[in-house]
C-alpha cells in the first residue's frame, strides 16, 4: 500500500519514480506520483471514507445487480464500480487519467486502484477484485508433476 495522505505524503514519495537533482535536494515526483498525491489530498478535502471490506462481503457487495455503476467517491475508489464520467469531480478524474489510474471501461471508466481510510490516512492499493495470473497456454491444468509454468499479470 502506499500511503499518501497530505501529512505523509512526502514519506511515499522514496517509494516512488523521481527524479534526483543534481545540488543533492529532495527527489521530486514524477508528472504520474504527484498527480497520485494530489489526487489522494483531494479525496481528503472532499470528506472521502472507506473502509475495506474482507473478499467475500466485497463480492456480495458487488453482485448486487441494482447498483452496477458506481455513484460516488465510495462506489469508485472503494468498491471498484466502473463508472460514468459524472460519477466523480471533473477534477478527480482528471488527476485520475494522469496519475494513469482512470482506465477506459465500457462506455465510462474503471479504477485501477483502490482507497481506504485507516487512522485519518488514506492509502492506495489494489482495485477489486485484484488481478489473477494467466495460464500458460502448454499446460492449461497444472498438476504435482507438471513442469512450473512462468506466469504473466494482465496490465
Amino acid at each position: 500500500m502506499m500511503n499518501v495522505t497530505t501529512s505523509t505524503a512526502d514519506a511515499a514519495v522514496p517509494h516512488a519514480p523521481s527524479t534526483r537533482p543534481e545540488d543533492g535536494a529532495p527527489a521530486r515526483p514524477d508528472a504520474a506520483t504527484a498527480a497520485l498525491l494530489e489526487l489522494g489530498r483531494a479525496l481528503q478535502a472532499a470528506g472521502y471514507r472507506f473502509t475495506t471490506v474482507t473478499p467475500a462481503t466485497h463480492n456480495r457487495v458487488r453482485a448486487r445487480a441494482e447498483h452496477v455503476w458506481a455513484r460516488d467517491l465510495c462506489d469508485v475508489f472503494g468498491w471498484s464500480r466502473p463508472f460514468h464520467s459524472d460519477a466523480v469531480p471533473p477534477d478527480i478524474l482528471r488527476l485520475m487519467q494522469a496519475a494513469g489510474i482512470a482506465q477506459p471501461h465500457r462506455d465510462g471508466w474503471r479504477c485501477t486502484l483502490r482507497v481506504s481510510e485507516l487512522g485519518g490516512q488514506l492509502y492506495f492499493h489494489s482495485a477489486y477484485p485484484p488481478p489473477t495470473p494467466t495460464r500458460c497456454s502448454s499446460d492449461p491444468i497444472p498438476t504435482a508433476s507438471a513442469a512450473p509454468c512462468s506466469v504473466s499479470w494482465p496490465t
